[in-house]
């Protein structure tokens, strides 16, 4: 039989809530992270703030503990904001202080557990190759790899001290690869690839689940000159971002070693 209902999360009546979207939230292993404004020298700007996420709400989440009624945080962009202040390795005018990328919880996975996460990878690559070689359509089928590969990660099979921050991290890549598959042109689909790339390049930080080294590279003039990072297994430029245009714009910022 089919039924349909209505399910209602009461929230607390003694309290004011205060509940965020789902896109405000950054994943760095087990703990969640926002975006807060806040008053700098040069005007405004957003600094990074631990916070601890109740109850989920379907497209949004109860916050607990980390922020007060009234400030204001980022909830479009968080991605777009973290990999220039975050990943970048750079001060910004977006956070003037050092950035926390050293701050990425590493957890250690098992032999089995890093076999589930290196095929998301891999697929991730072979995307990345076909945005360097501008071939739209082999990028389309990658980007359908990709997908069932980060579906197929059985968090069942990896260790429970782990298991959490991996079924985060799914359904952030879940999220940003629902933006790249309504992609219609190549140039829609590079955009999207910025923010996939991002929470990518966290995910080989916390969880490296595979041998020997991979590079991050930036390319500055990416994303509307705000930059934007990806990882290739090579030291050589090869950028996804514009293709045969500029192929070897960018430059290593970072080496991931297991």
């Amino acid at each position: 039989m089919f039924a349909t209902g209505i399910i209602e999360n009461n929230l607390s009546t003694e309290n004011e809530e205060i509940v965020i979207p789902q896109s405000a939230v950054l994943w760095t292993g087990k703990r969640s992270v926002v975006y807060v404004k806040e008053n700098v020298e040069n005007g405004a700007g957003f600094k990074h703030r631990e916070v601890v996420l109740g109850s989920s709400l379907g497209d949004s989440y109860v916050v607990e503990k980390g922020l007060s009624a009234g400030e204001e945080i980022v909830v479009n962009g968080t991605f777009t904001v973290d990999a220039a202040v975050q990943l970048a390795g750079k001060p910004s005018m977006m956070n003037p202080e050092e950035n926390s990328a050293g701050d990425i919880e590493e957890i250690e996975l098992s032999v089995a557990g890093k076999s589930e996460i290196q095929e998301v990878f891999n697929s991730y690559l072979a995307l990345k190759n076909a945005l360097v070689e501008d071939d739209f359509e082999a990028a389309k089928k990658h980007l359908k790899t990709v997908e069932s590969k980060i579906e197929a990660v059985d968090v069942s099979a990896i260790q429970a001290s782990a298991a959490d921050a991996v079924e985060n991290y799914k359904t952030q890549l879940q999220a940003k690869l629902s933006i790249m598959k309504a992609s219609e042109d190549i140039s829609a689909l590079r955009t999207g690839f910025i923010d996939f790339s991002a929470e990518i390049i966290r995910m080989a930080k916390s969880l490296k689940p595979f041998s020997g080294q991979i590079y991050i590279q930036h390319c500055p003039m990416a994303n509307n000159d705000k930059g934007a990072d990806w990882l290739s297994l090579s030291e050589e430029i090869r950028n996804p971002y514009y293709g045969s245009a500029m192929l070897s714009c960018g430059e290593v910022t970072g080496v991931i070693e297991d």
